[in-house]
């Protein structure tokens, strides 16, 4: 568990909405940047097999 302010959550939220990513994916990406900054392979993303379908939202042009 990750304790943050509100004010990032809300900014974690908004920049999720705008890549169209779910959080557990934003999440993935976040700590497999942390791992390539110590050259370690990326995390593999698990779906959970009862995961629902998310709906994107496609980016503004």
């Amino acid at each position: 568990m990750t304790t943050i302010t509100e004010e990032d959550r809300k900014r974690l939220h908004h920049l999720r909405i705008d890549l169209g990513l779910t959080l557990q994916e934003l999440g993935v990406q976040a700590w497999s940047l942390l791992l390539a900054k110590h050259r370690l392979p990326p995390l593999q993303e698990v779906r959970r097999p009862n995961a629902r379908p998310v709906a994107r939202r496609r980016r503004p042009k």
